[in-house]
């Protein structure tokens, strides 16, 4: 008797402990490639995922400026649809300038609990994007740093307000 009630506790243990170690299914992490053809407009509030389009001239030797395709596009203003929705920066096709590996958009001010996740740099370095987590209002200071073969560097440093 002993013996199996033994062997009956070892044996609940066993079948108890393999349930509690058991993985739970993990949340799936939004990412995206895919770079949409909307553009972000400064004429209103963006509630779906769009590019920011940016032009890059030459200004000699060592002089290079980015510019918006939208001239107004200093202040991206994005709405609660932004959440978990990847806003994408640009460069124009012609341009001879690629986002730096590491910070080709950074945001100065994106601290815990972030505001924007999942940066990464794709296409071969000619977009950049970033998920919006929209955690509320607030506006960030952002940085684009670009470069071309050459190691010319440009940066702006423009405003995006959720």
């Amino acid at each position: 008797m002993r013996t199996s009630v033994l062997l009956s506790t070892a044996a609940i243990g066993l079948l108890l402990h393999g349930c509690a170690s058991r993985p739970s299914a993990a949340t799936p992490v939004v990412t995206t490639d895919f770079v949409p053809s909307a553009i972000c407009t400064s004429n209103g509030v963006i509630e779906d995922s769009c590019v920011v389009m940016l032009q890059i001239v030459d200004k000699g030797l060592n002089d290079c400026e980015i510019r918006f395709a939208d001239p107004n596009a200093n202040l991206i203003t994005a709405g609660r649809g932004m959440k978990d929705k990847f806003t994408f920066w640009k460069i124009d096709v012609g341009a001879a300038y690629v986002f730096t590996e590491d910070d080709g958009v950074a945001f100065v001010d994106n601290f815990r609990p972030r505001g924007f996740a999942n940066g990464k740099r794709i296409e071969q370095g000619k977009v950049f994007r970033w998920r919006n987590l929209y955690r509320g209002p607030k506006v960030y200071s952002y940085v684009i740093n670009v470069t071309n073969e050459v190691d010319r560097e440009c940066f702006l440093d423009p405003w995006y307000r959720n």
